[in-house]
C-alpha cells in the first residue's frame, strides 16, 4: 500500500486524530480498497478454525469439489438452520501459512463460481485456539472488557461485505455484552472456571467453550474461542480479515491494556442502553472504531484494513430487515 498519507507499519495513534488528520484520513480510507494479503504475521503457534456456513450449494457439490482438490482436511457437516440446498464447510486447525490462504481462496474462488446465497440465513464462525490466552485469569477478564466494550464495532464489522446482519442474526448471534458486564460486575475479584462459562451457551455472538482452559489447541469446539459472525462470505478477503480481527484481539488481551478506561467504557454503555436496544449496531461509531483498533493492532496496515471493512462506504441502513451488500471496497 503505497500511500503518502499512511506509512503502513509505523503504529500511529488514530484515536487521537482531530480535525484535518482524522478528516484526511477518513477520506482516503474511503477510496482504499482491500486486497488478499500473503500473511498476517501471525506466529506459528496462533492457531484458529474457520465454519463456513452456505446456501444455495448441495452438500453432494461442495464434498466433489472438496476431494477433486485434494482438500481432504476439510470436512462438511449439515446445519438445521439453514435453507436447503445448504451445508457448513469446517476447516482443519488452521495457521498463518501460505497453505492456509492458498487453500481458502480455492474454496471461496469455487462458491462464488456456483453463486452461494450469502445474504439469507447463513452466519461465518471463527473459532480461536484457547491457549493464546493461557491460564492467567486477568487475561480472560481482560478478553471480556474489550469483546463488551466494542461489540457494536465488531457486529457492524462483522457484516463484511454487508451494510445489515442476517435477519434471524440476532437470534443465532445475539449480543453478549450485557451479560458480560453484568458477569464482571458480580465478580469484581478473579474470576473462576465456573463463572467464566456462565456466559458460555448456544446463539451467543461471543462464546467461551467449554473446557477451554487448555495448555494444547485442538480444533474441536471445546477447546476453543468462539466468534460468531453475523454474516457469511464467499470473498477470501473478508475471512481474512476477520480471522486478522478476532485473532489479534484475543492476543492483545494478553498484553498491557488500560483497563480502568475499559472498566469507565462499560460503564457508560450500560448507562445509554446501547446494547439492550442495539444503538449503534449499525451506526458508525468513529471514535469507538479508532479506541479498537488502537487497542488491539500494532501496525497501521492492520488499522486501516479493519477500518475500511467497518466503515465500509460510510452508508448506514436503519429499518431494513433484509441483508443487503455494501459498495464493494475489495480490489477484484
Amino acid at each position: 500500500m503505497n500511500r503518502k498519507w499512511l506509512n503502513e507499519e509505523q503504529n500511529d495513534a488514530f484515536s487521537t486524530l482531530k480535525g484535518m488528520d482524522l478528516r484526511t484520513l477518513l477520506n482516503e480510507m474511503e477510496t482504499f480498497n482491500l486486497t488478499y494479503r500473503p500473511t498476517l504475521g501471525l506466529d506459528y503457534d496462533k492457531t484458529f478454525g474457520i465454519e463456513i456456513e452456505e446456501e444455495g450449494i448441495s452438500e453432494k457439490l461442495v464434498q466433489g469439489f472438496l476431494w477433486m482438490k485434494h482438500l481432504h482436511d476439510w470436512q462438511i457437516e449439515e446445519d438445521n438452520s439453514l435453507e436447503s440446498p445448504e451445508c457448513e464447510i469446517v476447516s482443519p486447525v488452521l495457521r498463518d501459512s501460505a497453505k492456509t490462504w492458498h487453500e481458502l481462496k480455492k474454496i471461496c474462488t469455487f462458491l462464488k463460481s456456483k453463486n452461494m446465497v450469502t445474504t439469507q440465513n447463513a452466519g461465518g464462525h471463527i473459532h480461536v485456539g484457547s491457549h493464546i490466552l493461557g491460564h492467567r485469569y486477568k487475561n480472560w477478564r481482560t478478553l471480556l472488557k474489550l469483546y463488551a466494550c466494542y461489540e457494536p464495532v465488531l457486529f457492524r464489522f462483522g457484516y463484511g461485505d454487508k451494510l445489515t446482519p442476517r435477519f434471524r442474526n440476532f437470534y443465532y448471534a445475539n449480543s453478549v455484552a450485557e451479560n458480560i458486564y453484568d458477569l464482571l460486575q458480580e465478580s469484581k475479584n478473579d474470576l473462576n472456571l465456573s463463572e467464566l462459562k456462565r456466559i458460555c451457551y448456544d446463539f451467543a455472538a461471543f462464546s467461551l467453550q467449554d473446557d477451554f482452559m487448555t495448555s494444547e489447541f485442538v480444533y474441536d469446539k471445546s477447546k476453543t474461542i468462539e466468534y460468531r459472525f453475523p454474516n457469511t462470505s464467499a470473498e477470501e478477503v473478508i475471512w481474512q480479515n476477520n480471522i486478522n480481527a478476532v485473532v489479534k484481539m484475543t492476543m492483545a488481551a494478553t498484553q498491557e491494556i488500560d483497563t480502568e478506561f475499559l472498566d469507565y467504557k462499560l460503564e457508560q454503555q450500560n448507562k445509554s442502553n446501547i446494547w439492550r436496544n442495539h444503538i449503534g449496531y449499525r451506526e458508525i461509531l468513529i471514535q469507538d472504531a479508532l479506541e479498537f483498533v488502537d487497542l488491539v493492532f500494532d501496525n497501521n496496515l492492520d488499522k486501516v484494513y479493519f477500518l475500511r471493512q467497518y466503515f465500509k462506504s460510510f452508508e448506514t441502513a436503519h429499518g431494513l430487515d433484509q441483508c443487503i451488500y455494501a459498495k464493494s471496497f475489495i480490489k477484484k
